[in-house]
C-alpha cells in the first residue's frame, strides 16, 4: 500500500517507468476515445454487490443480501471462472439474483488472464444462469462500470451486452 508499485494493470503495458529518470510510453498514453468524447455522468446510487469465493465458502449466508434491490452482483470465482461443484450453494443463490433481475458478471482472482464462461465444465453453470463474463476487467472496474451503465437506463440486454465491451480501456478487446 505505500510502496511505488502499489497499482498495477496487468493485463496493460505500464504508462511510464520510473527511475533516475522517468520514462512514458506515449503509444499507451495516446490511445484514442472508442466511444466518442469524453462526457461526465451522475452515477445513481444502484445496489450492486461482490462476492469473491474461496474454499469452504458458505454461500447462504449471502442469501439475505441477495434481494429484489440488488440490481449487480460481481462474483469473483477462481481462475477463468471456476465454480465449487455442486451442491456448494452458489447456484441456488444465483439463480435468486438472476429471478430479482441482477445482472451477474464474473471477473477473476487472478492478475492476469480473463474469465471465458464455458470454457470449463466448472463455469458453464455460470453461463446458464445468464452470467457475463468480465473478460480481463477487475473487479473495482466492473463494479465501476455498473454503476455508469445502470446510470445510462439502459434494459438488462443492454448492461449485458456492454459489460462484455470495451469502452475506455477498462478490459482487453480481442
Amino acid at each position: 500500500a505505500d510502496g511505488l508499485q502499489a497499482f498495477d494493470s496487468p493485463n496493460y503495458p505500464p504508462l511510464a517507468t520510473a527511475g533516475v529518470d522517468i520514462r512514458y510510453d506515449r503509444a499507451a498514453l495516446a490511445r484514442p476515445a472508442q466511444s466518442g468524447p469524453l462526457r461526465m455522468t451522475r452515477l445513481r446510487h444502484t445496489p450492486i454487490g461482490v462476492l469473491k469465493v474461496f474454499p469452504g465458502i458458505q454461500f447462504e449466508l449471502f442469501s439475505s443480501i441477495v434481494t429484489e434491490k440488488l440490481r449487480g452482483l460481481v462474483l469473483e470465482p477462481f481462475g477463468a471462472g471456476n465454480i465449487p461443484g455442486a451442491g456448494c450453494g452458489l447456484l441456488p443463490l444465483l439463480e435468486k439474483a438472476r429471478r430479482h433481475g441482477a445482472i451477474l458478471t464474473v471477473c477473476s482472482q487472478c492478475t492476469e488472464g480473463a474469465v471465458h464462461l464455458g470454457t470449463y465444465a466448472s463455469s458453464s453453470a455460470l453461463k446458464a444462469a445468464g452470467a457475463v463474463s468480465g473478460l480481463d476487467m477487475t473487479t473495482e472496474a466492473a463494479v465501476a462500470k455498473l454503476y455508469y451503465l445502470f446510470s445510462l437506463d439502459l434494459t438488462p440486454e443492454q448492461i449485458k451486452h456492454w459489460m462484455e465491451q470495451d469502452l475506455r480501456g477498462e478490459l482487453t478487446e480481442d
